[in-house]
């Protein structure tokens, strides 16, 4: 099933007198698909240190950083891993960690 995600980035923002604050910004909106990750999946990566529970399989060549969020249904994720290799010209794979589960009782 594919779902829209919200993509945000930490960045500067005016705290309104005179100064700067660093907070979560929206920077696009991304249809993907959000899968658990697989502990085989992750040996097969190589990635055994990075703290990945989901992967989001997204368009290719989208700009995704480590430490960037994507909300989906009052849940947030954190970028671990921004392109999960092998990704292929179809999708890139983002390991993700969730660090806030839905409060209102959906997943």
């Amino acid at each position: 099933m594919v779902d829209e995600f919200r993509q945000e980035r930490l960045g500067r923002v005016s705290n309104g007198k005179g100064g700067w604050r660093e907070e979560y910004a929206t920077l696009r909106t991304v249809r993907g698909r959000l899968n658990p990750f697989a502990w085989k999946e992750r040996l097969y990566v190589g990635q055994d240190r990075a703290r990945v529970d989901h992967v989001l399989y997204i368009p290719p060549r989208t700009d995704v950083r480590i430490n960037d969020h994507f909300v989906f249904a009052n849940r947030t994720f954190l970028v671990q891993i921004p392109n999960i290799e092998p990704s292929i010209a179809v999708y890139q794979k983002v390991g993700l960690e969730e660090i806030q589960k839905a409060t209102d009782g959906s997943n």
